[in-house]
């Protein structure tokens, strides 16, 4: 009997996302950052930015973008899109 095969397709940012968005020449990586939320614009109903806060000093920056990929962990993304509040989303992104 031939041996079974198995096929695992595994995705991830670091195999995936972040090589096709090298390609574009439009990509700034930016360590000992930690993603605090999500920015939410009421007019084009689109996520138009991320708030981070910088692991060494605490300080807080919003960056701000047409098109946002947010590629944390399962838990992470949770925690991220619970903490995105705004006028259209007042207890949370996506509620």
């Amino acid at each position: 009997m031939p041996e079974a095969v198995q096929w695992v397709l595994i995705f991830s940012s670091q195999s995936s996302t972040l090589p096709a968005a090298e390609k574009t020449g439009n990509l700034t990586i930016r360590t000992d950052s930690v993603v605090e939320s999500l920015d939410y614009d009421p007019v084009t109903q689109k996520v138009s930015g991320v708030r981070v806060i910088d692991a060494n000093n605490l300080s807080k920056t919003t960056y701000r973008s047409k098109l946002v990929f947010l590629c944390a962990s399962t838990v992470a993304s949770t925690q991220i899109l619970l903490n995105s509040r705004s006028q259209h989303f007042p207890k949370r992104t996506g509620q």
